[in-house]
């Protein structure tokens, strides 16, 4: 990468990325509005039959003698959350608030890109910037309308914020961005060391008090919501998705929540062992968000337009790949970039294409969890604050 003596090269391949990331943003920002559809109405669906007093979901309605057909796949608490996206106008107001946010979020992620990768040269830097961008899936979570993009803005926030030490204000961003919780959830480890444990704290009770604003505005009790998404066939929906879950429970015969359970919960114990046995050395921003990332892409299920999570481990394989100059860090940035820009329906056309994926990010994230930590490098590229800055509670 960095090593090539040929800048016009560098240049061309920058343009090309850059162009791509240009084309696959408008893409989807236009498909949007016009072919309006997808994901973006069922929430606004949900959010009609949440806000007269009705939980969107069929079993859950018929206890007040109501017939639907929507079925949420949110948590409760994300019920008052669609109502800044939603409230008062509608698929209009929605489409204009999640595009906005979305565009400002790829905007703070490319900024982290830039400030981490530029200190190998500004190639490097413009690289940095484009990475996230350039992602296919952001066309598709623009064109559906996904919380995708968004969620993912609200945890580079978190690692900025915990950079600085502003640990309050960063599990509030957490507790946001736990909109989609197959993003997010693992993101809450970094908050398990000394003095950050209370940020966490304030995200976990602002899910809370969300929740019970929900069963409490639609008659719903929290043992009616668990008898109904324990049931076996609670979870098919993650059959259709790309994920280690689904492809487990289609092999194997197990049901889909099963599945879920048991694939998440090994993630969730390996990187906690891991997290244990790094518990006497500093925290090395960029890494734990790496390896975040891969267990939330292999522990969860997901579609392509939740691709953009993978950009912290993305950006470490390129960081890697740019200062340790080595063979096998440039052919696994490679393998890690091409299986982020190439557009999903490529990928899918070859055998096996989506699970080569899986294991990919798999390898990737037990590679990255085995490297030294970096924390002067990362920390001081991430905290912002002045010297004469005093860190905040």
């Amino acid at each position: 990468m960095s090593g090539c003596n040929r800048p016009w090269l560098r240049t061309l391949g920058l343009t090309l990325l850059a162009l791509l990331a240009m084309a696959t943003l408008l893409n989807g920002l236009l498909h949007a509005w016009l072919a309006p559809g997808g994901d973006m109405y069922l929430r606004l669906n949900e959010y009609g039959y949440f806000r007269s007093g009705v939980f969107p979901h069929p079993q859950l309605a018929l206890r007040k003698g109501l017939e639907i057909t929507a079925v949420s796949v949110y948590p409760p608490y994300a019920m008052p959350m669609f109502a800044p996206f939603f409230h008062p106008g509608g698929a209009i107001q929605g489409r204009l608030v999640i595009q906005a946010l979305s565009l400002l979020s790829l905007g703070l992620i490319g900024w982290v890109g830039q400030r981490l990768l530029r200190g190998a040269g500004t190639a490097a830097g413009v690289l940095g910037a484009l990475a996230g961008a350039a992602i296919s899936g952001n066309s598709n979570a623009l064109a559906q309308g996904q919380f995708s993009l968004i969620c993912m803005g609200l945890i580079t926030c978190q690692w900025l914020l915990l950079a600085r030490q502003r640990r309050i204000p960063a599990g509030l961003c957490w507790a946001l961005a736990m909109l989609k919780p197959q993003i997010a959830l693992p993101f809450a480890l970094p908050f398990l060391r000394a003095r950050r444990l209370r940020g966490l704290v304030v995200g976990v009770g602002l899910l809370v008090a969300l929740g019970a604003v929900a069963f409490w505005h639609t008659g719903v009790t929290p043992l009616d919501y668990l008898q109904v998404w324990t049931r076996p066939q609670s979870m098919n929906f993650i059959r259709d998705s790309q994920s280690a879950a689904g492809d487990l429970a289609d092999s194997f015969g197990l049901s889909a929540a099963a599945s879920q359970l048991l694939v998440a919960g090994l993630t969730a114990a390996a990187v906690g062992l891991w997290w244990w046995c790094r518990r006497h050395q500093s925290d090395d921003p960029l890494q734990t968000a790496a390896v975040c990332a891969a267990a939330s892409a292999v522990g969860f299920y997901h579609l392509n337009y939740d691709n953009i999570l993978l950009f912290p481990a993305l950006l470490m394989t390129l960081r890697l790949a740019i200062t340790r100059q080595r063979p096998h860090w440039r052919l696994l940035a490679v393998a890690m970039a091409l299986s982020l820009w190439t557009p999903q329906r490529i990928i899918d056309r070859v055998p096996l294409g989506g699970q080569a994926q899986l294991l990919l990010w798999l390898l990737v994230g037990v590679v990255l969890a085995l490297q030294a930590p970096e924390l002067d490098a990362v920390g001081q590229q991430l905290a912002v604050r002045r010297p004469e800055e005093k860190p905040c509670p």
